[in-house]
C-alpha cells in the first residue's frame, strides 16, 4: 500500500509486479543453462552410491530385528500353551474365581467383630456402672444400718436413764 502523501514518482513494488504482469516480459530473468545428461547422470550415481551402503545395511538390521520378533512370538505363543496345557493353571484359576467370595466372607467376619467389639464395650460400661451402683447401694446400706444402730444404741441409753432414778 501506498502511504498518503508519498511521492508518486516512484512505483511500488505492487505497481512493478502489476505492470510485469500486464506484460508478457518475465518478472525476474532467469539465467539457467541446461545441464548435460551425463552430468546429472554421474550425480545420480554418486548420490546413489553414497545412500545405498547405508539402506543396505539399515535393511539388514531391519530383517534382523524382525526374524528376532518372530522368534520372540513363537517362544512367547509355546510358553502360553505350555502354561494353559498344565493342571496347575487350571487349580490356580479356580481358586482365584473364590477369591470374590472369601473377600465378601472376609468383610463380614470383619463387620461381625466390630460388632462384637462394640457390644463387649457397651456390657464394660454398663457392667461398671452395674458395679459402682451396687457399691454405692452398700455403702447407703452400711450407712442406713449405721444410722439404726446409732438410734437403736441412743433408744437404748435413754430408757436405761429413765429406769434409773
Amino acid at each position: 500500500m501506498a502511504e498518503v502523501g508519498a511521492s508518486s514518482a516512484q512505483p511500488t513494488r505492487e505497481e512493478e509486479h502489476l505492470a510485469a504482469a500486464e506484460s508478457d516480459e518475465p518478472l525476474y530473468e532467469t539465467s539457467i543453462k541446461p545441464v548435460p545428461q551425463e552430468v546429472v547422470d554421474q550425480l545420480t550415481l554418486g548420490c546413489l552410491n553414497a545412500v545405498v551402503p547405508k539402506l543396505s545395511h539399515a535393511q539388514g538390521h531391519f530383517q534382523e530385528l524382525v526374524h528376532n520378533q518372530e522368534m520372540l512370538l513363537q517362544t512367547m505363543h509355546d510358553t502360553t500353551d505350555s502354561f494353559a496345557e498344565r493342571p496347575e493353571v487350571e487349580e490356580i484359576v479356580a481358586v482365584l474365581s473364590q477369591a470374590p467370595l472369601y473377600r465378601e466372607k472376609t468383610l463380614a467376619v470383619v463387620h461381625e467383630m466390630h460388632a462384637l467389639l462394640s457390644r463387649v464395650r457397651r456390657l464394660k460400661q454398663r457392667a461398671e456402672k452395674l458395679q459402682q451402683h451396687k457399691q454405692k447401694q452398700e455403702i447407703s446400706e452400711a450407712e442406713a444400718l449405721e444410722r439404726q444402730r446409732q438410734r437403736e444404741k441412743h433408744l437404748e441409753a435413754k430408757t436405761v436413764s429413765m429406769t434409773d432414778p
